[in-house]
């Protein structure tokens, strides 16, 4: 079951949506596992490995951000800025993404 997260402003179905999109991320169409990776590597720049795993897997927050070496509010932080980049109206993919071999 999926739980809403107070601190991010978006409605139960929104952050469903989002949530259970990057759970199924292998089973989603290219175009989605390049959004998604695409908005991991803006929002979280240097941390995009350690964003990518929190939004992709059901692993702990606290597991990710010590196999990572980064804080959990940190990591927070960057989830929520995830969130609100999803529904951005401005969004536009990145041509190509940098080395990650998805194009």
């Amino acid at each position: 079951m999926f739980k809403k997260m107070r601190g991010i402003n978006l409605s139960y179905e929104r952050q469903g949506f989002v949530r259970f999109c990057c759970l199924t991320y292998d089973e989603r169409p290219r175009e989605v596992q390049h959004r998604i990776t695409d908005i991991c590597l803006r929002v979280g720049k240097d941390d995009w490995h350690a964003l990518f795993e929190l939004m992709t897997t059901q692993e702990p927050a606290v597991n990710v951000s010590a196999k990572h070496h980064i804080s959990v509010s940190v990591l927070y932080r960057l989830r929520q800025k995830f969130y609100y980049a999803w529904y951005d109206e401005n969004y536009q993919p990145a041509a190509k993404l940098p080395g990650i071999g998805l194009n």
